[in-house]
């Protein structure tokens, strides 16, 4: 009684404290990022052409994609991302490219948008468009039967039917490709137009190409000495860094992150399983008993309804239950077995003779999901278009008359042969349940369907199994005590010393995470949460994470290194000095070796080496015989030197030479400079093209921080 009345006492502050970590643990939660309120109202998400892009702002954009692109039925993860991206780009090349090709005058007119309709080439953005994206074949009715390629007048009555539809919207996003498109090649054909190639270089890249040389040569390797002869000092890694520090190898274009990590495997137990068995066999009964093996499955499974409720024939039946299935009677009850990664027990619900394959036709209406009404009238239409079919035996042209599917509908509708698991649920059980010659209905999520089922095969039985599944997946018990043993790595462990010395575990490492990855390649998907804790501003050299929960492991990540944007730190480059600077100290001692000579024989001698020949090369060889390889260095001496000369020791790939030229034979083929020029040309307009408009986005200035934030 004594300790309730002290409590009674102490109520009010009581109520005071668990108010206010209500109203702290709120707050924390809109300081911390998950909301814009107050602190993040003006976050940017990255700066284009030096303007700051507001994270609302690019929101707002990326969610108006998404509800164009997916509509109420929403999308995946992996869906907004590739919107995200999407849409970034586009921010990019307005703030960007159409700002170049306004100043420059670059636009495209109602006719140059009519010419690429009717005049569709390999490659262009319609060919995208009415091509099969997994095989890259023109779709069938689109194809052209004399050139392979697109039918152009087909395609203009397609984009002129979708125009006057109701989804002539669908064609605003194809319009705007093409222009870019045609606005881009106009701008690399600028860039094309002001490149030029002298008579002089015409002549030297001829000569380059036809100037055939043979020589014969000493050489000492560099893996003639160990490595680990030469100690590397500060001094050494300071005078390499001085001398080279301006060299592209030395230039990081993005910043990057190094880490090491220890990943904590989370399998389930024995006990899991055996846990997951007695869970579905405690099912069986029940199962046998309900007559509603719909509502059992919703209420006990984890996977959709439609890949659990299935027809299979006898080869597709799961094969721990397959022979069980063939000889049992309707209602019967099979496992718990093993299928993949889930546990399941399956009831045989039917047998039925059935098709292996169907061969239909049909015609869609396109309806926006759950609008009740819409669907109602395209039932309706679909009805009266059944009755003339049926009574006229006209169903192509029907369908090349009123199909919303543009892939079939020029086609009179026609979907060739398939078997089951290749149509959506609902178009496939109305199709296999018809009979040749029955026109059916189907609402999926396109749309209405009117299927005319033209053929069939030879009707076997089909088993309807109805199964309830159970992922095998760790326990949370299980999970548990996973994540406690990377917790206290991870205490145990909280320097960078401690965690790469650690006898418990095994650190790996994962260098040059960049901001806005997807994912470290290393450690799989979902690894992205990661890469933005390395790139938070509190995450410093040296820091140890807590644990990371990814799908079947969990991960304690130490930051090694930073690598800032621009010239990389002497600190950071020394990982791949050192092997140039052994290489350097190489070169210099194999050069001395060399010592004083005035014929190959002299040089061969010295450093004890045979003399080899090498009948025939040219300036541009990239592969010289022997073993050689690319040898740019030795190549260039030799194009100075005169027919019996010896070189100085010259520091090549592969090692330290020494080469004689035997001779050199001058190209005997008369120079068609015009041609040499139009060939050259070419290939400066072919590079120009690639690198022009990243060269314009390059100096605009492009800084990308939405992986901080996504």
């Amino acid at each position: 009684m004594a300790a309730i009345g002290s409590i009674r006492k102490r109520s009010g502050l009581l109520i005071v404290i668990i108010g206010m970590s209500l109203v702290l643990f709120l707050l924390g939660d809109l300081f911390s990022g998950g909301s814009n309120l107050f602190t993040n109202q003006d976050v940017s998400v990255g700066t284009i052409a030096g303007q700051d892009i507001n994270q609302r702002d690019y929101e707002i954009k990326v969610q108006e994609a998404i509800d164009k692109q997916f509509g109420p039925e929403g999308s995946t993860e992996q869906q907004k991302q590739q919107v995200r991206e999407r849409v970034w780009q586009q921010m990019v090349n307005e703030r960007t490219l159409k700002k170049e090709f306004a100043q420059l005058g670059i636009s495209v007119s109602p006719d140059e948008l009519l010419d690429q309709v009717q005049n569709t080439q390999q490659g262009s953005i319609l060919y995208q468009y009415f091509s099969d994206p997994q095989t890259g074949q023109v779709i069938e009715q689109f194809r052209d039967p004399v050139t392979g390629g697109l039918d152009s007048p087909k395609v203009l009555t397609a984009i002129q039917n979708l125009i006057n539809s109701e989804n002539a919207k669908d064609w605003l996003p194809i319009e705007a490709a093409i222009k870019e498109d045609v606005a881009n090649r106009k701008y690399a054909t600028l860039v094309g137009k002001g490149l030029y190639v002298t008579t002089k270089e015409a002549e030297h890249l001829f000569n380059e190409k036809n100037t055939e040389m043979a020589f014969s040569y000493v050489i000492k390797e560099f893996m003639s000495i160990a490595d680990d002869k030469y100690e590397i000092s500060e001094s050494d890694y300071q005078t390499y860094y001085n001398a080279h520090n301006h060299e592209a190898s030395f230039q990081g274009e993005d910043e990057t992150r190094d880490i090491k990590y220890v990943e904590f495997s989370l399998e389930p137990s024995a006990e899991d399983i055996s846990e997951i068995t007695s869970e579905l066999t405690g099912m069986v009964a029940p199962f046998l008993a309900d007559s509603n093996d719909t509502a059992f499955i919703l209420e006990n499974g984890e996977s959709s309804l439609e890949s659990m409720v299935r027809y299979f024939t006898d080869k597709d039946i799961p094969a721990p239950i397959r022979d069980t299935v063939m000889n049992a009677s309707i209602g019967s009850v099979f496992g718990p077995y093993r299928f993949g990664q889930n546990m399941l027990i399956s009831k045989l619900s039917s047998v039925r003779l059935s098709p292996d394959s169907i061969q239909a036709s049909h015609i869609l209406l396109r309806v926006d999901d759950g609008d009740t009404n819409k669907i109602n009238a395209a039932r309706l239409k679909l009805d009266s278009i059944r009755n003339v079919a049926l009574s006229k035996k006209n169903f192509a042209e029907l369908a090349k008359e009123y199909s919303d599917d543009l892939g079939s509908g020029e086609n009179g509708g026609e979907l060739d042969w398939f078997t089951r698991g290749r149509m959506v649920p609902e178009f496939e059980e109305a199709s296999f349940a018809a009979k040749t010659g029955d026109m059916v209905f189907a609402e999926t999520q396109f749309g209405v369907h009117l299927i005319y089922v033209t053929d069939q095969t030879e009707y076997k039985k089909s088993y309807l199994l109805s199964s309830v599944d159970l992922p095998i997946e760790p326990s949370k018990y299980t999970s548990d005590g996973v994540y406690k043993k990377a917790s206290v790595f991870s205490v145990e462990n909280n320097t960078q010393e401690k965690f790469e010395s650690s006898e418990t575990s095994q650190a790996l490492p994962a260098d040059g995470l960049r901001l806005g990855e997807e994912m470290i390649a290393q450690i799989g998907p979902n690894s992205k949460e990661i890469i933005r804790w390395a790139y938070n501003d509190e995450t410093e050299i040296g820091k140890v994470s807590t644990p990371f929960e990814l799908d079947n492991k969990i991960v304690v990540c130490v930051l090694t290194n930073i690598r800032e944007k621009g010239t990389i730190s002497m600190e950071s480059a020394k990982i791949f000095m050192k092997p140039e600077i052994i290489r350097e100290k190489k070169a210099a001692e194999l050069t001395e070796s060399f010592g004083t000579y005035s014929t190959l024989e002299e040089a061969a001698s010295n450093v004890q080496m045979d003399i080899q020949r090498i009948s025939s090369a040219r300036f541009d060889d990239n592969n010289l015989p022997s073993g050689l390889g690319r040898e740019i260095t030795l190549l260039g001496a030799l194009g100075a030197m005169e027919s019996g000369s010896v070189s100085k020791p010259i520091v090549g790939n592969r090692g330290v030479f020494a080469i004689r030229l035997d001779g050199k034979n001058l190209p005997s083929d008369e120079m068609n400079l015009e041609s040499i020029r139009t060939i050259e040309h070419n290939n400066f307009a072919n590079r120009a093209n690639r690198s022009a408009g990243e060269a314009v986005k390059n100096a605009a200035g492009v800084e990308d921080n939405r992986g901080r934030f996504y």
